[in-house]
């Protein structure tokens, strides 16, 4: 009878196992896709949330109460259930808002913008990066367009983190957003000129430059950018490709 019931608990705890795995797995597959986080009364204060650029921080920071069924963790808005602008702490705008919750986006950014001000400091202001349209689009990948579409680049953000943005956004409006190249570089053609689309990006001496900077990478770590930023590589190798064929 011993046996019988050794054999009982060794199958639960398999049978445990594989539905933890499971859920694992899934959890996992979730979270490579970016959230939308609606807002209620705006569409342009909807919030795209990515947890890859959240990466480092424990899950438990955000998720703080564990589902008591498997141990997964539970959204915001399963606790959170009062809708609408309140600092009650069920309400979904604490949550995200609460100024001194260590579980709160808000609270979080700020702690980091006064830990580290040389990094956040400038990131993390009133409600940006959140509440940015910016935020939105730079999910995806982005056509930045040439005389030629032989030429056109496609340029994704995702593959410059850890990269400050006012790098290339060396220009703030005085609604505090970050603006884009061909707002001030409006010229176009292959020209040297300050004001051409083309020098903001080939420019060999400018710290804001795709170009300059990717000769900078190829010249301080020749191991690791050495074959790959070489010329026209890797902004148009994709489309200078499809000129071989």
């Amino acid at each position: 009878m011993k046996y019988f019931y050794l054999l009982l608990m060794m199958v639960a705890l398999l049978f445990t196992a594989e539905v933890r795995a499971d859920v694992i797995r899934e959890m996992a597959e979730t979270i490579k896709t970016p959230i939308p986080l609606k807002s209620g009364k705006n569409h342009l204060l909807n919030v795209t949330f990515n947890h890859t650029s959240h990466r480092g921080i424990s899950c438990f920071t955000c998720h703080h109460m564990p589902s008591e069924k498997d141990g997964r963790y539970i959204s915001c808005s399963q606790c959170h259930t009062n809708v609408g602008r309140s600092k009650d702490a069920n309400s979904l705008f604490a949550a995200f808002h609460a100024k001194d919750s260590k579980h709160s986006c808000y609270g979080c950014h700020l702690k980091k913008a006064g830990e580290m001000p040389a990094v956040y400091g400038t990131t993390f202001v009133n409600c940006r990066p959140c509440h940015s349209r910016m935020t939105n689009a730079i999910q995806g990948p982005m056509t930045i367009k040439a005389l030629s579409p032989l030429l056109d680049v496609t340029f994704n953000h995702s593959s410059h983190k850890g990269i400050n943005c006012f790098t290339c956004h060396h220009k703030i409006s005085d609604k505090g957003r970050y603006v884009s190249c061909e707002e001030c570089h409006v010229s176009m053609g292959r020209s040297s000129e300050k004001a051409s689309t083309f020098n903001a990006f080939h420019n060999k001496t400018s710290s804001h430059a795709c170009y300059a900077c990717h000769l900078k990478k190829a010249q301080e770590q020749p191991e690791r950018f050495g074959q790959r930023f070489v010329n026209c590589r890797p902004c148009h190798q994709g489309n200078v490709a499809k000129t071989k064929n």
